[in-house]
């Protein structure tokens, strides 16, 4: 079987990581962590992020789609699609939107790679809502409310693939998740729904 390795970004070093088939994929997202750079021969085929604008300026700063990492010009998906961020997302997440609306273009995806210049030879994409809302609901079953929750870019990611019917024939494993960043995302409820999923073999830890 095929097989669809989501890295995160903790210091973890796994001990057993598998060998990489042709047809197998490796996703990152947002910054990954230096001591993560050279796991599965630095192979990258989707690099999620964060796209607030706060976060894009730093992986401008940091020249991130220079690294060797990335020579391979994995597919880039922006987790925020314009209508996420301006229905659901905290104000101060919202500069980004400026972005979109300056520039009306391919929904967004343009405007991307207008904007950000050095970007381009990139394949841009954008989570669809329906996708990032569907990561929502998942969480706020888990967490027994209906109240206002932003998933983290790991868990959107992971999510996503869990509901593909693309990727519906890969076994889906995880290593480096450390439940851990930024205090607006539900870190307990994440990690609640990925153990549910660990224990019934639909996702394997490498450890």
């Amino acid at each position: 079987m095929r097989r669809l390795i989501v890295i995160g970004n903790s210091n973890e070093q796994p001990e057993n990581m598998p060998a990489l088939g042709r047809d197998d994929l490796v996703i990152r997202f947002n910054y990954p962590n230096s001591k993560t750079h050279d796991f599965y021969g630095g192979r990258t085929d989707f690099l999620y992020m964060a796209n607030v604008l706060t976060l894009i300026k730093k992986h401008i700063a940091s020249r991130i789609l220079e690294l060797d990492l990335f020579n391979t010009l994995p597919v880039i998906v922006l987790a925020y699609h314009p209508y996420i961020i301006e229905h659901y997302l905290p104000r101060e997440r919202r500069s980004f939107l400026k972005v979109f609306k300056y520039y009306v273009i391919d929904n967004g995806i343009a405007a991307v790679i207008n904007y950000f210049g050095r970007f381009k030879g990139f394949n841009f994409r954008i989570l669809a809502a329906n996708d990032y809302l569907n990561a929502i609901a998942s969480l706020q079953r888990i967490a027994g409310h209906t109240r206002p929750i932003i998933p983290s870019t790991g868990f959107i990611a992971l999510h996503y693939f869990l509901n593909s019917r693309e990727y519906r024939d890969y076994q889906i494993y995880i290593q480096g998740f450390s439940w851990q960043g930024w205090e607006g995302h539900d870190w307990d409820s994440e990690r609640h729904f990925i153990q549910q999923k660990i224990e019934a073999g639909v996702i394997q830890p490498i450890h």
